[in-house]
């Protein structure tokens, strides 16, 4: 039949391996079924071609075109010619072939993949689905899978993100999704996607998808997070600072009422504000009970603070009158006469300390109950003769801290009446804070600094000013800047060679013009002497003839007669001589005439080339010189950012677990660690600056601004923004994604992944629009394990299985240029910073580095005992990082091919690694889950975050 004849016709690409030749095939028995159902092609038949078929015949490989996945699949055949014949499973060549009644016999012997021949019960189960029709279809597994919850063993980290400023790292351990805070060296979160807890999946929450997590990465300013797992990509975002609350104070008619003092209980249950008209307002942190307390104060609230167990709270004022005022009601409960001037007012112990225009320190016994307490302090310390503006106590102390107008913060022992220590700030205080543990202090001054101190030394930690995120975002714009500037020069540079070579070329091309046009006229001038001297010749050739004549017919004056035929002849070989020297000389001048016409041809072409190579520099120069118009203006705009966020701070205050201090000033809250001072997180206040500021508990801050009390979130939460496809969504993503990549301004999102053996997908997303830019279903023919958009966001890189590098254009995803050389997997891919290189690695045990846009294969960096599972770039630098399956994490010079350092201390395979631009921070992680943290300049362990014990669901 014409089948099994197209068919055999195809074995050279239908096999694997081919039968031996010279031997028959040995039939499979059919085996004999009785059944009256419908045989269902996705649950019996497809098992069975999986195993022993699909690894050939499936729409990636089709080998000799036989796609065996669906029913429509089967039925196409191969060039119109069929494979089974609905209702004649017998005759049909698909169970001829399994059966090894015909010749390929399938699948063929030793085979490379492993596959085996299908059974006889099988090929029966074959044959009566052929007999019935050969129907059916393939849906969706995943839409009727089953999700079960993970064994709670899974610990492997499969993928590790750092934040540019190094302070979060994220890292995936099965479908959890830990983040933690580097400097603190805690665990702040792990991410729950609520609807997999309304699956009934899984009871409690941190658990971010159904499958195992492959893939994370922060956008450059570290506010959101992706994540991949099964078909599905997840956004995830961190807000800054937010805003909890708003408590409003009370309106005074005639006067501005703007809060200058506030305070809150031990509890953070009841808040405190004071204000410039003398109010003094009572508030519970959950809403229920708002009061002003019974009388005003005659002058500025100057100090609040919560006395006893926080059911009675002092407010002072700068007439020196000291109110007690009970909590729950706000009713007046005691009564004290302190100085005018009074300035500043805190809890020490069991008793009030207030100081002010005389530089001293008083300290005031709490009176009992609605009773008043006469103008004599308790005790009195001196605390230099400078006017008292700030003070703080030290929880759990006798100890206060001041500050004065004479810029000196003074630790200060108030039982002992005695100064412990003096710091000097160097400008007038208007804010001191210590630290719970009272080992650090800081203080704002009014020249707007502030800074953080050794208590122990009184030596200075931190000058806590300005804004992290302004900072890193110039810095991040400087390189863009610096990397658009350097190639503008090159266009410049490039230029001015293609100017220069146009313009010798130019004057090359006259010269041989010139020359040209003299070989012409030398040509013209040789021809008519040539001519002339023939004419010459021909002339004295008839007088020589008849001179000979008539020497030979003289017979008088002979003599004369041969003498003047002799000299005839001698002036004709003469004159033929001429002719000869002048015919060689035309033959010189058109051979030179030649050359030079050759010469000016070629001076011309190269005139033209060099013409047409100047246009496309000056085309270049141009480009280069718009497209540097936008790095340098948001470079100007970092830079103005930062300038603006070196605004004055006003006050200060240090959380309640010790870990954060705030300062508040001019239009920001920023939040630093109480530890070192590096940045911790930035609040914008557009409405007014920082007055006064506390903490309610570790993280909640109240700031009063204006007329208002905000209650903020210093450590905000990570919510699920959006969710790109799904775990039943086949129509998004094919498979797994497996790999994730934000681009330079975060918007734009790479997705990697793909059906292992089949396919690799690449996909472009718009993160705030929420849709794809673009999507390759067969960007690779294998699965895609790593993607990267370049520093500009012109290109993505992207690798697979397919042991190939792929770079296409971000505008339309045009395929670019495809790198061959790994002869493995290649699982990593980086962009050097200015475009110029990628680094890929793999399963070949090395890193190999590309020219781009030429794509030439550069230098292999081997010594890699194993895999090397990923590869980056750090910033903008030579060096890259990598970890391989050998357990090392490297740092390599690109140039030279060269270790600078290796980072100790994994123990097991590593599957992830990353590094901040600056290449201060390096992040691995692998097999046994182990997240560790390296300083990336000396290769010191910052810290080893180490997996949860294993948990129920």
């Amino acid at each position: 039949m014409r089948a099994n004849r197209c068919l055999v016709s195809l074995i050279p690409s239908l096999l694997i391996l081919s039968v031996v030749a010279g031997e028959d095939p040995q039939p499979i028995p059919i085996a004999t079924i009785e059944r009256d159902t419908p045989v269902d092609f996705q649950k019996e038949v497809l098992p069975f071609l999986r195993r022993s078929c699909l690894a050939c015949h499936n729409k990636t490989k089709a080998r000799g075109d036989v796609v065996l996945e669906t029913p429509a699949s089967i039925a196409e055949g191969v060039e119109g010619d069929p494979l089974v014949v609905a209702g004649k499973g017998a005759e049909s060549l698909l169970l001829q072939v399994a059966a090894h009644m015909e010749e390929p016999v399938m699948p063929p012997e030793d085979n490379k993949v492993g596959a085996t021949p299908l059974t006889s019960e099988e090929l029966a189960i074959l044959k009566l689905w052929i007999d019935q029709g050969a129907t059916g279809e393939v849906v969706d597994e995943a839409e009727s899978a089953q999700w079960q919850p993970l064994p709670a063993h899974l610990r492997a980290i499969y993928a590790v993100a750092l934040t540019d400023d190094g302070q979060l790292a994220a890292c995936g351990r099965a479908n959890q999704v830990f983040i933690t805070h580097l400097p603190t060296r805690r665990e702040l979160t792990r991410l729950t996607d609520p609807s997999i807890i309304e699956r009934g999946i899984y009871e409690r929450p941190g658990v971010a998808h159904l499958d195992s997590v492959n893939a994370i990465d922060f956008s450059p300013r570290g506010d959101l997070l992706a994540t991949g797992g099964f078909r599905t990509v997840k956004i995830w975002r961190r807000p800054g600072a937010s805003r909890v609350s708003e408590l409003e104070a009370v309106a005074v008619e005639g006067a501005e009422n703007r809060i200058t003092a506030i305070a809150t209980s031990a509890d953070g249950a009841w808040l405190a504000l004071g204000t410039t008209a003398g109010v003094v307002e009572i508030v519970r942190r959950d809403g229920d009970a708002k009061r002003e307390v019974g009388s005003r104060h005659g002058a500025r609230i100057v100090g609040l603070a919560f006395v006893g167990d926080g059911g009675r709270i002092a407010s002072a004022s700068s007439d020196g009158a000291i109110h007690i005022w009970k909590t729950e009601s706000g009713d007046a409960d005691g009564r004290i006469a302190a100085p005018e001037g009074t300035r500043a007012m805190a809890r020490v112990g069991e008793r009030l300390v207030t100081g002010g225009q005389d530089g001293v320190l008083r300290a005031w016994n709490v009176p009992a109950e609605a009773s008043a307490q006469p103008g004599e302090p308790a005790s009195t310390v001196a605390a230099g003769t400078a006017p008292i503006t700030a003070l703080a106590a030290i929880p759990g102390s006798e100890q206060v801290v001041s500050g004065g107008e004479d810029g000196i913060v003074r630790l200060i022992d108030v039982a002992g009446g005695k100064q412990v220590r003096e710091i000097g700030h160097g400008s007038p205080i208007v804010a001191v804070a210590a630290r719970p543990d009272g080992q650090r202090l800081a203080s704002v001054a009014a020249d707007g600094s502030a800074k953080l101190w050794n208590a122990g030394d009184g030596k200075l930690v931190a000058e806590l000013r300005g804004d992290y995120r302004a900072r890193l975002e110039e810095t991040t714009r400087e390189r863009l800047a610096g990397l658009y500037n350097n190639r503008l020069e090159a266009a410049k540079k490039a230029f001015e060679a293609a100017e220069k070579d146009a313009k010798a070329k130019e004057e090359a091309a006259k010269k041989a013009s010139d020359a040209l046009a003299a070989a012409v006229t030398a040509v013209g001038e040789k021809k008519t002497a040539a001519e002339a001297a023939a004419e010459k010749v021909k002339s004295l050739e008839q007088s020589a003839a008849a001179l000979a004549t008539a020497a030979k017919e003289a017979t008088e004056n002979k003599a004369e007669a041969e003498a003047a035929a002799k000299k005839a002849a001698e002036e004709l070989a003469a004159a033929k001589k001429q002719v000869e020297e002048a015919g060689k000389a035309l033959k010189a001048a058109e051979d030179a005439r030649g050359k030079a016409e050759k010469a000016s041809t070629d001076a011309a072409e190269a005139h033209g080339r060099s013409s047409e190579a100047l246009e496309r520099a000056l085309a270049d120069r141009t480009t280069a010189e718009k497209a540097v118009e936008a790095p340098r203006a948001a470079l100007e705009q970092a830079k103005k950012a930062v300038a603006e966020a070196m605004s004055p701070m006003a006050a200060v205050a240090f959380s309640t677990d010790g870990l954060r201090v705030a300062c508040g000033g001019a239009g920001r809250l920023t939040v630093w660690s109480a530890e070192d001072g590096t940045a911790f997180e930035v609040a914008e206040l557009a409405d007014g600056g920082v007055a006064a500021l506390a903490f309610v508990s570790d993280t909640l801050a109240l700031a009063a601004n204006q007329s208002r009390a905000l209650l903020l979130d210093v450590n905000p939460t990570w919510t699920l923004e959006r969710t790109i496809g799904g775990p039943d969504d086949a129509s998004t993503f094919a498979d797994r994604i497996t790999a994730l990549d934000f681009g330079p301004e975060g918007r734009l999102l790479a997705i990697g992944g793909g059906l292992p053996s089949r396919t690799g997908e690449l996909h472009l997303w718009d993160v705030v629009d929420g849709a794809p830019r673009w999507s390759l279903p067969e960007a690779h023919s294998d699965a895609v394990f790593s993607v990267e958009i370049s520093s500009t966001g012109d290109h993505v890189a992207s690798c697979g299985a397919d042991k190939l590098v792929k770079v296409f254009s971000t505008a339309d995803g045009a395929l670019i240029r495809s790198l061959e050389g790994h002869t493995h997997h290649v699982l990593g891919v980086s962009w050097r910073f200015d475009e110029q290189v990628l680094a890929s690695c793999g399963a070949d045990n090395a890193i190999r580095l590309w020219t781009f846009p030429a794509g030439d294969r550069g230098r292999t960096i081997g010594g890699f005992g194993k895999q090397v599972s990923a590869v980056e770039f750090v910033g903008d630098s030579q060096n890259t990082i990598s970890c391989s399956g050998d357990r090392s994490v490297r740092l390599h010079r690109t140039d030279n091919g060269g270790t600078v350092r290796n980072f100790g201390g994994a123990q097991s395979y590593m599957y992830a690694v990353d590094v901040t631009p600056d290449g201060k921070i390096v992040a691995a992680g692998g097999f046994d889950g182990v997240l560790r943290v390296w300083e990336g300049e000396s290769g010191k362990t910052i810290h080893n975050f180490e997996p949860p014990g294993a948990e129920t669901k």
